[in-house]
């Protein structure tokens, strides 16, 4: 074997290691590397809001990243000055409403004979309970809690100078590299705001077609499942399918007729939302196809648990950008059609 083809053996056996081992380094630190995802993510959200404030104040950036992120901080302390009391009843409320409304889906089924009645359920889940089961609850609310922290640390630092974020990545790379990776980055920052402006367009339009449909039907809590949908609209495919749920419910709580009524009104959010809202929003938003979307929320939700579930949708954005930039070398802003 000559000395140049023993060198492109070492070299081909070097990256088949490397590459293993940044699978491997994945699959022990995903959690991690997800809540470092959703840092970048809702950066993302703060420089977006500070941009208005960066132009039209003619201050740098940093400084109106620092504003948006007071105004968060002032606007959700005196929401919960004023109002926490009021969200801490509704909570309580929806909470009891869910149990009635349990109790009645559990007496109608048990009228019509098309089930057991659902109380021996209740009763098994009662008697599971146990101190085991309080403290698994505890150190996961705990650890929700930390998690949580950790991502608004991240956010708010990168917010504050990305730059310096940037170029640590980039010098992590050959010299030679580094232009088209910053491309690249360029690519996934103009597609993840794209996504953004959109989702939260459909978003805000969920929430407040969802709580006025239930709202005429009577259905109770109806501006609190509003919101409920729109959060949930942050999870593509799955997220409306899980806030139809307390709906429909609470809905069955004054009649089967009206439970029907409140899916309908869900349903018909929904194609309102994919007919007529997501194709005003294209002109920020991107596009992902639904069947790739839904992959990729299964295969991130069993790689990474719930982080991946709820950031499934903005990293299957950064994938689709960086192939069309540094694979097909479109340009940055094409690369996000």
């Amino acid at each position: 074997m000559s000395e140049d083809s023993r060198t492109e053996f070492v070299r081909r056996v070097f990256i088949v290691f490397a590459v293993a081992a940044g699978i491997a380094l994945v699959w022990f630190l995903g959690p991690l590397l997800m809540l470092i995802f959703g840092g970048l993510v809702f950066a993302l959200v703060i420089r977006v809001a500070a941009a208005p404030f960066s132009r039209g104040l003619k201050i740098p950036e940093r400084w109106a990243a620092l504003m948006v992120v007071g105004f968060i901080g002032a606007g959700l302390g005196l929401t919960g000055y004023f109002f926490g009391t009021d969200l801490a009843d509704n909570l309580q409320d929806l909470r009891s409403e869910m149990d009635k409304a349990l109790t009645d889906v559990d007496q109608w089924l048990a009228n019509i004979g098309l089930a057991e009645s659902l109380s021996a359920m209740g009763g098994a889940a009662g008697d599971s309970f146990s101190l085991a089961r309080v403290i698994s609850v505890a150190n996961a609310t705990v650890g929700f809690a930390l998690d949580l922290i950790l991502v608004i640390l991240i956010a708010i630092y990168v917010a504050f100078n990305p730059s310096i974020y940037l170029k640590g990545i980039l010098a992590l790379f050959p010299p030679a590299s580094r232009s088209r990776l910053h491309t690249g980055l360029k690519a996934t920052d103009y597609a993840l705001q794209g996504w953004l402006k959109g989702q939260l367009i459909a978003m805000c339009a969920v929430a407040v077609l969802t709580g006025f449909g239930l709202w005429l039907l009577g259905v109770p809590m109806p501006f609190t499942l509003g919101l409920i949908a729109g959060l949930l609209e942050f999870v593509p495919i799955l997220g409306p399918i899980l806030a139809a749920l307390p709906g429909v419910l609470l809905a069955f709580t004054l009649s089967p007729t009206t439970a029907a009524y409140a899916a309908l009104v869900y349903l018909v959010v929904q194609q309102i939302e994919s007919n007529v809202i997501m194709p005003i929003a294209q002109q920020w938003a991107v596009d992902l196809p639904p069947a790739l979307c839904l992959v990729a929320i299964v295969i991130f939700s069993v790689l990474f648990g719930l982080p991946g579930l709820l950031f499934a949708a903005p990293l299957t954005v950064v994938i689709m950008a960086l192939v069309k930039s540094l694979y097909l070398q479109q340009d940055p802003k094409t690369a996000t059609e």
